[in-house]
């Protein structure tokens, strides 16, 4: 892990982690990239390092997120082992990041809201996933809010579809 740490962490560099890079470069932000290889195909923009960490290890968040202003957790496990793997991945991150000053931004989905039969979805509906995965969904929603409520940690959720992305050509439903 490089000492250079900015004051923009990026946990994930998949998808939702590159686009949240490319924001913060477009605001002229410099961010700090983090993956468990240290790699992602493609060449950084000016004002982005990468670095090698484990998010599933809170210490190694905690370290990463010593000296950030927020978080961004857009880490996750293959969508086939989010059951499994999903909700340890966030206590770690959760866990790493409250032992520090650094705001956490979650980015989730909108899985744990389940079938609304038409009714617009608004963060005030009920968690009524029917699936394994937006169960998972709400679980660590869960547990994300009750510790701020808790003042364990400074937190928000951003929630999006599947659906929605500048360079999505596909999804993966079932809630």
């Amino acid at each position: 892990m490089t000492d250079t740490i900015s004051p923009y962490v990026i946990l994930g560099a998949g998808q939702l982690g590159l686009a949240v890079m490319d924001e913060l470069v477009a605001q002229g932000k410099p961010a700090t990239l983090a993956n468990r290889s240290g790699k992602v195909g493609e060449p950084l923009p000016a004002g982005v390092n990468m670095v090698q960490a484990d998010s599933t290890d809170p210490d190694a968040v905690a370290r990463l997120a010593k000296d950030a202003q927020v978080v961004f957790h857009c880490a996750q496990p293959s969508y086939d082992r989010w059951p499994d793997l999903f909700p340890p991945l966030t206590r770690a991150i959760l866990d790493g990041v409250s032992r520090t000053q650094a705001k956490l931004v979650f980015g989730d989905n909108l899985y744990m809201y389940g079938p609304t039969g038409g009714q617009p979805i608004r963060e005030d509906l009920p968690y009524a996933a029917t699936g394994v995965k937006g169960k998972t969904r709400a679980a660590m929603a869960k547990m994300l809010l009750d510790a701020h409520r808790a003042g364990q940690a400074r937190l928000t959720i951003g929630r999006a579809s599947d659906f929605y992305s500048p360079t999505s050509t596909s999804c993966c439903p079932a809630f």
